[in-house]
């Protein structure tokens, strides 16, 4: 585990007054890298991060996970890159679209090339339902 034992995951954390008091932290999932970015459209939150392909990995596949009830319950997460190494996720929502775009890695850092694709993106035209 990381500072304050949380390790490497996804966490969650809600508030439904303005931010004078919050929810306890909820995972949502493990073993991610340090990549997780938020957008939220209306009431959907929508994170995008990578699924470590080591245990010292920064980087990994591109997954995401959805909320449609503004983080009340979530989605199991989507692998949404495919095979290789993504890092850097980013992802934004507005009216139903949402893009997650990554930059693609080294498999092997001390003796890959650098991909010659270097930026990848997803998107989806219904709220992150289908990519």
């Amino acid at each position: 585990s990381g500072a304050g034992g949380y390790g490497t995951g996804v966490f969650y954390f809600r508030s439904t007054n303005g931010g004078a008091t919050w929810e306890p932290g909820r995972e949502l999932y493990d073993d991610a890298d340090s990549s997780a970015r938020i957008a939220v459209d209306g009431q959907t939150l929508h994170v995008a991060f990578a699924d470590k392909v080591t245990a010292n990995s920064f980087g990994g596949r591109t997954h995401y996970m959805r909320s449609t009830d503004n983080g009340t319950t979530w989605s199991n997460p989507v692998d949404i890159a495919g095979s290789g190494v993504q890092a850097r996720q980013q992802v934004v929502a507005a009216d139903g679209q949402v893009v997650v775009m990554w930059q693609r890695e080294r498999t092997n850092q001390a003796t890959d090339p650098l991909p010659a694709d270097r930026f990848g993106y997803a998107r989806s035209t219904d709220g992150g339902l289908t990519w």
